[in-house]
């Protein structure tokens, strides 16, 4: 009996121990779980707030920092675009110029990698960059109303981008200041983005118009059409090099504004907080100028090369206005094409005008020679030593 009670008891002690068991592991279980909820809600906070961090990582590493730039603004930056290949339809476009590469040259002291996201129009890719749909557009004045909200200025510029107002030679004016531009008649390019940063400045009675292409700019000038042209000092070196115009067009030696263009990246991607990091190494690389400023004047030059084998912008005004006068009069003509600004040049276009119409009476052919006559004008033509002591004319012209 005794045994029989000993034996119950510890199967007893048994059992209730293995109940508190059940219980204390049930207990737990649900502890862990109601933790593991917890924690959940930690790691999506966690998630919300390391994200930005993981997206450092990502961004430059995994995923290319996604960068825009300057349209046609040579030499600070423009688009090149190659022609399909047979079979297809669409032209590829690519991103170049001195500040694509300089960010592209940073990048890669930094080990990230950049991706060229080309756009077709500046104010597309500054909306886009707005929106976080690329990470950075290459060249921009710090002037909110072009800008707007939604993005991050990468401080110091990378470069001060001197304003000089350009006449044609004979019709220079003394301009000392924007004030000195009132009453006349002038052109901006809307590509540089610098009228709404210079507007505010100009005489209430300048008539300014805003002229898309250079090439349409500079033939307003040359025409007579306007007075000036507000340009930047180092895209005008470039135009000029590129249309052959350096003996038509004087520089006013004063510069009347010098703004910074910047890196901009954008505020809705997590890559503007590596913006510090490339403001470290641009500051280090600006402080060698002589180096730095040779780099960018290449660009300048490089722009002038490229366009060596086109025809200069008078002669081919002067063959438009022949060719114009020739289709006139029923001439079978052959008319080369407007190259575009963001094309490249080595791509050549020309259309077959064909009439039926044949000039067969000497009169009609006598009258379209004095007409042809009439077109084919000369450059303007200045004393020796017009222009001489402006330093940017020189250049261009010691370099042709």
């Amino acid at each position: 009996m005794r045994k029989f009670l000993f034996y119950f008891f510890c199967l007893f002690t048994i059992c209730n121990l293995f109940i508190l068991d059940i219980q204390a592991a049930e207990k737990k279980q649900s502890s862990i779980s109601k933790n593991q909820q917890q924690i959940l809600e930690e790691e999506n906070r966690g998630n919300k707030k390391n994200k930005k961090i993981q997206t450092n990582i990502i961004c430059g590493y995994i995923n290319p920092l996604r960068v825009a730039s300057f349209i046609t603004n040579a030499p600070f930056g423009w688009v090149n675009v190659t022609p399909p290949k047979p079979g297809k339809k669409l032209f590829q476009y690519q991103s170049a110029g001195f500040a694509y590469d300089l960010f592209e040259d940073l990048a890669k002291q930094l080990n990230f990698k950049v991706e060229n996201a080309a756009y077709t129009s500046y104010r597309d890719a500054i909306r886009d960059l707005r929106l976080g749909k690329i990470d950075v557009v290459a060249g921009s004045y710090f002037d909110k109303r072009s800008l707007g909200a939604g993005v991050n200025v990468l401080f110091p510029g990378y470069i001060s981008n001197p304003i000089r107002v350009l006449f044609l030679k004979g019709k220079e004016r003394p301009v000392d200041s924007w004030d000195d531009l009132s009453g006349l008649k002038g052109v901006v390019r809307q590509e540089e983005n610098i009228y709404s940063v210079i507007f505010n400045q100009l005489p209430k009675d300048t008539q300014v118009e805003q002229i898309s292409g250079s090439k349409n700019a500079f033939k307003k000038l040359l025409t007579g059409e306007a007075d000036y042209l507000i340009t930047s000092t180092y895209a005008a070196e470039a135009e000029i090099l590129r249309f052959k115009i350096s003996d038509q067009i004087s520089f006013a030696p004063k510069v009347l504004a010098s703004p910074e263009l910047f890196f901009i990246f954008s505020s809705h991607s997590d890559c503007y907080r590596l913006k510090n990091l490339f403001a470290t190494v641009l500051k280090k690389m600006k402080q060698d100028k002589t180096n730095y400023m040779s780099r960018f004047r290449s660009y300048i030059d490089g722009w002038g090369k490229r366009f060596q084998e086109v025809p200069g912008l008078i002669d081919e005004m002067n063959q438009a206005e022949l060719n114009a006068v020739k289709v006139n009069v029923g001439l079978s003509v052959e008319v080369g094409s407007d190259i575009a600004d963001i094309q490249t040049p080595s791509v050549q276009v020309s259309v077959q005008r064909e009439t039926e119409a044949q000039i067969t009476d000497k009169k009609q052919k006598k009258s379209v020679e004095k007409e042809i006559k009439k077109v084919e004008v000369t450059p303007p033509k200045t004393e020796n030593g017009a222009n001489r002591p402006l330093t940017p004319a020189e250049r261009i012209r010691q370099f042709q």
